[in-house]
C-alpha cells in the first residue's frame, strides 16, 4: 500500500513539473518563492565549455609529452 502511495505521489509530482516548467533546484527555489523563471544561459556555450577545455588539455599534454620525450 505504502509502495502505491509513493508511486501515485511521484506521478502527481512529475505532472507539476511538466505543467510548470520546472527542471532544476533553482526552479524549484523560484517557483516556491513565486518569482519567474530566471532567463536561461546560452546552452551551447556551457555545453561547449568542458570539451574545449578537454581539447586544450589535451594539446598541452600531447605537446609537453612530444617536447620531453
Amino acid at each position: 500500500a505504502l509502495i502505491g502511495l509513493s508511486f501515485i505521489a511521484s506521478i502527481k509530482v512529475e505532472r507539476l513539473k511538466a505543467q510548470y516548467d520546472i527542471n532544476t533546484y533553482q526552479d524549484i527555489i523560484a517557483f516556491l518563492e513565486g518569482e519567474t523563471k530566471s532567463p536561461k544561459k546560452n546552452g551551447l556555450i556551457h555545453k561547449a565549455l568542458p570539451y574545449l577545455f578537454y581539447m586544450i588539455m589535451s594539446a598541452i599534454v600531447i605537446s609537453l609529452g612530444l617536447i620531453i620525450f
